[in-house]
């Protein structure tokens, strides 16, 4: 079955691979954003050095995962694939989807007897960026294979994530940006880049 996750392999951008057998997805591959591109004066509040920092990368090289948090179209989307687009230009290998489009790829691995070839491809790439995580509900064995996925991924490779904050009074005090160190034992990095 197709799905939307992209590879992102070099530095031609507009030809895209798909990581689903070679076979086209069923919906359009992912607009490329860069961080030029990004609106910081839409966006007044964020921290424009903070937030061309984690454009150098330094977090894939110490295997920090990233997740973005905040309201629907505060340009979460936009950053991480910015970040994937400055990882492959690089020369590191991305892969980007929805967590939907992702859950339906380990799904239909597992149908075809292919599960762990395409958690092997998967937690081998630089950076996995993991769209939309919570806007939608996957169910209990898509959950399992995700948490493979990501247990797999652990202190060996970086992913971004990005969620809606929760739909509460304090929504507006969680961080936008939230950098987990996986290389210690529990410290957590929390950085604001608006409000």
């Amino acid at each position: 079955m197709p799905t939307a996750i992209v590879s992102y392999t070099n530095l031609d951008l507009q030809s895209l691979i798909f990581a689903s057998s070679g076979r086209r997805p069923t919906r359009e591959p992912v607009a490329v954003k860069t961080l030029e591109s990004f609106g910081f004066s839409f966006q007044p509040s964020f921290k424009r050095d903070e937030t061309e920092s984690l454009h150098e990368l330094g977090f894939i090289d110490r295997k920090e995962n990233i997740v973005l948090l905040g309201p629907p179209g505060d340009g979460k989307t936009h950053l991480a694939i910015s970040l994937a687009v400055a990882a492959t230009q690089s020369g590191r290998r991305v892969y980007y989807g929805t967590l939907i489009d992702l859950v339906t790829s380990l799904e239909a691995a597992q149908a075809a007897g292919q599960l762990k070839r395409r958690l092997a491809v998967l937690t081998h790439q630089s950076l996995l960026v993991v769209d939309e995580t919570g806007y939608l509900l996957i169910n209990h064995a898509g959950a399992v294979l995700f948490f493979q996925l990501m247990n797999r991924r652990y202190e060996k490779a970086s992913t971004v994530l990005t969620s809606k904050a929760a739909d509460s009074p304090s929504a507006s005090e969680i961080p936008l940006l939230v950098i987990c160190r996986t290389a210690g034992p529990a410290f957590t990095r929390t950085v604001k880049l608006g409000l």
